[in-house]
């Protein structure tokens, strides 16, 4: 049972965890990763903290579990027969669970405290986690096992609303135009980017290179930093980004004696990825462009591969708005002015922020638990407080901005206002 009188009431939230099946976890619980470092430190602060007389609420505001970011095989996300994306989904799951089985234990000890409840709001790359019930179920029986005291304390939800903290948390992806469409055999122009091209580009791509006699250390190590165009900003630099990390490889002494050198093996898996049929299908019906075009317009791009980079960085130039806080923190003054929310809390954007709505309002998005690539630096279209207190970006700069944001109501001391932070982990802004 929850305390019937606690002190304090504290709220956590954090978004974009992206856990997933393919950077696999160390068996001793620390290992080389540094965002599973930086998320076990954080549960591990959060259960310290927690004093008996606390409420809290763990708010996981969406894209925690990368289902999207681990889906591979014949069945897709967005196919018409739910009991086979049911199947294909319970399996990635368990690939996930067991790889990231540290931070899961971390997780489940800390909502074995009585006074804890875990609030999942569910984002675009966990969007499977809303449509079947059996779902939610493993993840109970991963951070719970069959205690129902602590199973009961787990709930699943698009949104999240608290009178008592004035607090509205919402994954944000509803406002992404790349992200907001539901699945109807028409899926999101950004699921099929992460399904179809990343994903198929980076198992290929490691099938070529096993195939071709390179070591399976090289083999990961590609596999990861092809892996990572998923965190591109925007991602349509994918090709002026494949094309630098593809030159990096060129002196590789791994090339020595093979028939074909890694740069040619990239180059070759960039063809057959945008080339592949299904991927033509879908991408011309949400154009709206016959497929006999595209194909025409992708075969003459790929015969002319110097030209793709350029395409990359013209076109990344124009969708630069959609990579950062812009639609959010407009939908964020709309939730304020129709609901009275003082403190609304996104994700989805990967960009920590802190933006006043008005005196008493602000908009904070929790940023991502992953290394973001950023060619740009992000624009200043609103007041961000953050931009003041973190550094600037840096071309392909992998930087990793974990935002925790954290609100304190003191029952103690009703007359006082509630307390509220947002916080970087590696920068320690706040």
């Amino acid at each position: 049972m929850l305390n019937a009188h606690p002190q304090r009431l504290l709220a956590y939230v954090v978004s974009d965890v992206h856990m997933n099946n393919h950077v696999y976890d160390a068996s001793d619980g620390d290992g080389e990763n540094p965002a599973r470092r930086d998320f076990r430190r954080f549960l591990a602060d959060l259960e310290a903290e927690l004093q008996p007389t606390d409420r809290l609420l763990l708010i996981l505001n969406g894209d925690i579990l990368d289902l999207l970011g681990s889906w591979t095989g014949a069945v897709q996300p967005w196919d018409s027969e739910p009991a086979a994306v049911e199947t294909a989904l319970l399996r990635v799951m368990r690939e996930i669970i067991a790889n990231n089985r540290h931070i899961m234990a971390a997780i489940g000890q800390l909502i074995r405290r009585p006074q804890v409840e875990l609030i999942y709001v569910i984002g675009n790359h966990d969007h499977l986690l809303g449509v079947f019930p059996s779902a939610q179920e493993l993840l109970r029986d991963a951070l719970a096992g069959d205690e129902e005291g602590t199973r009961e304390r787990i709930q699943f939800t698009g949104w999240y609303e608290s009178v008592e903290l004035g607090l509205y948390v919402e994954h944000g992806h509803r406002f992404d135009p790349f992200n907001h469409e539901a699945y109807q055999n028409r899926p999101p122009l950004g699921d099929m980017i992460v399904v179809l091209i990343v994903n198929r580009f980076a198992a290929r791509a490691s099938e070529k290179l096993r195939a071709n006699g390179y070591s399976e250390d090289l083999v990961m190590e590609v596999q990861s930093r092809l892996q990572d165009a998923e965190y591109l900003r925007p991602i349509s630099l994918g090709p002026y980004w494949l094309q630098a990390l593809a030159e990096g490889y060129r002196e590789h002494p791994e090339n020595r004696g093979k028939t074909v050198s890694i740069p040619q093996i990239i180059g070759q898996v960039v063809a057959e990825t945008l080339l592949e049929p299904e991927m033509r299908r879908l991408m011309a019906q949400r154009f709206h462009v016959p497929q006999t075009v595209l194909a025409f317009s992708l075969n003459l791009l790929l015969q002319h591969p110097a030209l793709l980079p350029w395409l990359s960085v013209m076109v990344s130039g124009v969708l630069r708005k959609t990579e950062s806080n812009r639609f959010q923190y407009q939908m964020a003054q709309t939730i304020r002015q129709q609901s009275g929310f003082h403190l609304i809390t996104f994700g989805h954007t990967h960009i920590p922020s802190l933006i006043p709505l008005s005196e008493r309002d602000f908009y904070f998005n929790t940023g991502c638990w992953k290394p973001i690539i950023n060619l740009f630096r992000p624009q200043k279209s609103e007041p961000d407080m953050l931009e003041v207190l973190l550094p600037s970006t840096a071309p392909f700069n992998r930087i990793e901005r974990s935002g925790v944001f954290r609100v304190e109501r003191d029952y103690a001391h009703p007359a006082r206002p509630n307390h509220f932070s947002l916080m970087t982990i590696q920068h320690g802004a706040s």
